[in-house]
């Protein structure tokens, strides 16, 4: 399969969380605690700052492997919920049975 722009771009954001992600944790903990003086804090605002916006663990989008739909997914398959359904219906994914009551 091709790689698109956006799996290139999701690939760059989830590589950054990963390079920042314990500066960013320590930084937001201390932001966090209310004990030390106002002026640590705000010290720590600005370095908070500077930590780049892409590697928040927001910014990370999970994406249908088939479709590379953002909306509807069922993350443990990494499946939007049309291609599941579709799949399921075929019998392509085993283990699934369709729900009567």
């Amino acid at each position: 399969m091709y790689e698109t722009f956006r799996d290139r771009l999701t690939g760059k954001e989830r590589k950054a969380f990963a390079k920042n992600e314990k500066n960013r944790f320590v930084l937001k903990s201390i932001q966090r605690l209310v004990d030390l003086p106002r002026f640590v804090r705000m010290e720590n605002t600005s370095l908070l700052d500077k930590v780049k916006r892409n590697s928040s663990s927001v910014r990370i989008k999970n994406r249908c492997l088939i479709t590379d739909r953002q909306r509807g997914m069922i993350s443990k398959q990494k499946l939007s919920r049309l291609q599941f359904r579709r799949m399921s219906r075929t019998g392509v994914l085993n283990g699934l049975r369709q729900s009567s009551w």
